[in-house]
């Protein structure tokens, strides 16, 4: 679709009668593609596995690709990798934020 856009001009609307597919899943499809550029893309993932990742750092998400590539992750496995490494990023923030006496979940809402 990016290709599409910036070659022929082509618009949402016509992709949707062109493919089939529902307007969100075409915008979602652009945004993804929009992330990576061709060299960059893992050609033995998926493309959730790029979805999955796609909102992180260029450098984060480059790294993580390489290694469900090279452990051969299915997309669950991507999943809970990803779960497993924001666990391990707030656990510190909480720990500061309790020993600065902020123990609701009011101040946690304040960092989402």
């Amino acid at each position: 679709m990016n290709y599409g856009e910036r070659s022929y001009g082509e618009m949402y609307a016509q992709a949707v009668n062109a493919t089939g597919y529902e307007n969100g899943t075409l915008r979602n499809a652009k945004w993804v593609s929009a992330k990576y550029e061709l060299s960059a893309r893992a050609d033995n993932l998926s493309f959730k596995h790029h979805e999955i990742v796609a909102a992180l750092p260029f450098e984060e998400r480059t790294a993580i690709l390489a290694e469900a590539a090279r452990e051969r992750w299915t997309c669950a496995e991507l999943r809970q990798e990803m779960r497993h490494a924001s666990a391990k990023a707030i656990v510190p923030i909480i720990g500061i934020m309790l020993s600065k006496g902020c123990n609701d979940n009011r101040h946690l809402a304040e960092l989402a």
